[in-house]
């Protein structure tokens, strides 16, 4: 294909995304808070979101079969991702509201106090021999409209560790309750998130246009600029620990430690970022003990408050929603009758410890494999979780530039189905959802993967 001819394909791909998204903010005011759920637009919202991620992973085989001078239009298109996430500030949040819990955390501990202590309802009816600072929780709940009453779960404790803390408290000190004030301070880690994958994909040989598969991403832009989800902070650190892995290990554990204390899961994939060095016993071992020290020392004020209100504990044990693999292993393993949940997260751990370690001592050159296989580690941690979130698809994005499946990138369009769920039960036809919506967008994406696997294994013994 001519050199004329991709760049127009790229403008009108590009074009194609900024359509959609433009109509995903348009529309996002028909899911105000207090309106019917039956008018709410969510057709209109998944079909825009399908249509331009589809278009977005039209960029994919355009990077892939050409080796043009695409490159000189990079800063162009980082201009529109900038755009595109600009666009949200003051976007009504499409059926989310976890942004509503990062900004009472937040305003808490700017307050004094420690988040990890109450739960929001704590707010609600508080006696007159109460604790001081029960009372003063409830009168900043009250100065802010009732701002805990608006919380999801709010009998459980937060479940978010001390570096996305400190992020939520950031966003508290510029601007109370300012879901805006939140997304301004994710664009600017985001826009060094950015730089550190342009660096990382240079470092590993990769073209940097293929940051592009990353910034553009629709999934990941509504999750983070309209939802507002956290997630968004691991990108920086995951990013930063896989650039460091080969010359700066330590520097590299201690990165991935703190990326553990945004979400724990990251400490799943130290195996595989050491595996450059795992003929070097004593830097392997002294990268697994700084990563494991790193993340216990700023985990610990939310480890050492776990109590019978938990949200941590009430995740890890027996949160589940829109799962596909997982609900088929816990009937798989019914039973074991009321511990077949517990005992599918046993073994969901222990296939995906199994696997960190099988690929972090297997053979091969780690310029070429090692993105790759941080990728898969959080791709099949997200298949078999027990909550199939579509913003979960951010723990595995930042790696897609180093290894493009056509089966991960399709799973990032097709999570938007989720949110057909919510007019579904409304409708009282969920069976509907969880019997063909969630097979099909799991399930699509994963024999497209297995495809993709066998196609490599056999070039790879040609």
């Amino acid at each position: 294909m001519k050199s004329s001819r991709l760049t127009l394909t790229l403008y009108f791909l590009a074009a194609l995304i900024l359509a959609a998204l433009f109509y995903v903010r348009y529309i996002s005011i028909g899911f105000a808070l207090g309106t019917d759920t039956f008018s709410h637009p969510y057709k209109r919202f998944v079909v825009a979101m399908i249509f331009g991620g589809l278009a977005w992973m039209c960029l994919i085989p355009i990077f892939k079969n050409t080796k043009s001078d695409l490159g000189k239009h990079i800063w162009v298109m980082v201009l529109l991702g900038v755009i595109l996430r600009t666009v949200f500030l003051g976007s009504t949040p499409i059926y989310e509201d976890d942004w509503n819990r990062y900004l009472w955390d937040g305003a808490v501990t700017v307050q004094g106090t420690n988040p990890y202590k109450y739960p929001p309802d704590i707010t609600i009816t508080v006696a007159s021999d109460a604790a001081e600072d029960v009372k003063e929780l409830q009168s900043l709940s009250v100065k802010n409209e009732n701002f805990a009453t608006r919380i999801n779960n709010p009998h459980l404790t937060t479940i978010y560790p001390p570096v996305a803390m400190s992020v939520f408290t950031l966003a508290a000190f510029i601007k109370p309750f300012s879901l805006d004030a939140l997304r301004g301070i994710y664009l600017i880690i985001e826009v060094g998130a950015l730089w550190l994958l342009f660096k990382t994909l240079i470092a590993f040989g990769r073209e940097p246009i293929w940051a592009l598969i990353y910034w553009l991403n629709p999934m990941l832009i509504y999750s983070v600029y309209n939802a507002g989800h956290m997630d968004i902070l691991l990108v920086p650190l995951l990013l930063g620990a896989l650039y460091f892995a080969k010359r700066r290990p330590i520097l590299a554990s201690l990165t991935l430690g703190l990326a553990a204390a945004v979400k724990i899961w990251p400490l799943i994939l130290g195996p595989v970022l050491l595996r450059t060095h795992r003929n070097s016993p004593a830097i392997y071992i002294a990268g697994g003990v700084i990563m494991g020290v790193t993340a216990l020392a700023l985990l610990a004020p939310m480890l050492l408050s776990l109590g019978e209100s938990s949200g941590l504990q009430a995740y890890a044990g027996g949160w589940q929603r829109s799962s596909f693999v997982f609900g088929y292993l816990e009937r798989g393993l019914g039973f074991a009758e009321e511990n077949a949940g517990r005992l599918a997260r046993f073994s969901v751990a222990g296939l995906l410890t199994a696997l960190a370690l099988w690929l972090a001592f297997r053979r091969g050159d780690d310029r070429n494999i090692l993105p790759g296989y941080m990728m898969i580690i959080p791709l099949c941690l997200f298949l078999l979780s027990p909550t199939g979130y579509p913003w979960y698809v951010l723990w595995f994005l930042p790696f897609l530039p180093f290894l493009p499946l056509y089966g991960a990138a399709l799973l990032t369009v097709t999570v938007t189905l989720y949110y057909a769920r919510y007019a579904m039960g409304e409708r009282d036809v969920y069976d509907l959802y969880s019997s063909y919506l969630v097979p099909f967008q799991f399930g699509l994406p994963i024999i497209i993967l297995l495809w993709e696997t066998y196609i490599m294994r056999k070039r790879s013994n040609v």
